[in-house]
């Protein structure tokens, strides 16, 4: 890799969208934003280590966007590995949040949306690393994105000091350039499979959130007929991706909570005797359904019966009652 060293003062033009074309071409696309834009202040020095791209930055206030547009248009893989130096920042991915002090670590997935918030000034390093080289490590890799490994810990402080180690090397690794690699990746790999077991319950309880949160939001909009997993997902800024995850451990999909709350509210509306005289049609609209005579099978393979019949039944039932 070839080393790369600028700071904003020896560039013409707004220092931000520089920074931005720069902050493009070592990572992946993405945008940038602050509130200064014309007093925006960078400098940073790139180099490599066998195939891991090594990034050491100074930047003042900004945050940073890789939306699914972003993803969309990446053409390689990457974890990517940030170590906070000084000042404090938040990497947010998955539903996640990490906000890192100076020491500590955490990943990030080029595959999927993610945000970077830095509300002062700081000074971080970055590692980038071909994905498979991380996957082949360490399974189920993109669950450990967004989860602060804390330089308090043994294993934690070793690994940060690692990452400090590499960096001093830089354009001097020579020949042992693969085994300084293989190591950081080894005692990233440790270090965040202990974060993990000492946080399982913890990651548990969130998941369970997020899927209430899920749900909130499904049933809060399920009149709007375009309804779906990406919509969803950019709600609760995560990818599609991890929606299915989180549904699929309720044994269920985004799809299927849609379906069957629409029909829930459905049957609710038609049982109700204040909506006796609205449509079935009417009523399957206004909960989120385009077409009635895909709600009318719908309903029927639900609840083995059909709409209109159901709403008799349930009328009956009310009177006699």
């Amino acid at each position: 890799m070839t080393a790369v060293r600028m700071r904003s003062s020896d560039i013409k033009g707004n220092p931000l969208a520089y920074w931005q074309d720069v902050v493009c071409d070592l990572f992946v696309p993405l945008t940038c934003n602050a509130a200064e834009s014309r007093s925006f202040d960078w400098e940073f020095v790139s180099d490599g280590i066998s195939d891991l791209r090594l990034v050491e930055m100074r930047v003042t206030p900004h945050h940073v966007s890789h939306t699914r547009e972003h993803v969309r248009r990446s053409a390689d893989a990457y974890f990517i590995l940030s170590q906070h130096v000084n000042g404090t920042g938040v990497v947010v991915q998955d539903g996640r949040e990490a906000a890192l002090q100076p020491g500590d670590l955490a990943l990030y997935d080029s595959t999927r949306p993610y945000d970077l918030r830095f509300a002062g000034s700081m000074h971080q390093r970055i590692v980038r690393i071909p994905q498979r080289l991380l996957s082949d490590r360490l399974a189920h890799a993109e669950r450990f994105t967004a989860r602060p490994v804390r330089a308090q810990t043994p294993i934690g402080r070793l690994c940060s000091d690692f990452v400090t180690s590499s960096f001093g090397i830089i354009g001097h690794a020579g020949s042992v350039g693969t085994t300084v690699r293989d190591t950081l990746i080894d005692l990233l790999c440790a270090a965040l499979r202990e974060n993990t077991l000492s946080t399982r319950l913890d990651s548990a309880v969130s998941a369970d959130v997020l899927r209430r949160r899920i749900i909130r939001y499904v049933e809060t909009n399920l009149s709007d007929p375009d309804l779906n997993v990406e919509q969803i997902a950019g709600a609760m800024r995560m990818s599609a991706r991890y929606v299915h995850m989180l549904m699929r451990e309720m044994d269920s999909t985004p799809g299927r909570l849609i379906w069957s709350l629409r029909l829930d509210r459905c049957a609710q509306a038609l049982s109700d005797p204040a909506n006796a005289a609205i449509p079935v049609a009417q009523i399957a609209y206004a909960w989120g359904y385009k077409d009635a005579a895909h709600f009318a099978r719908s309903f029927r393979s639900r609840f083995d019966i059909s709409p209109g019949d159901y709403r008799r039944r349930a009328l009956d039932q009310d009177t006699q009652a």
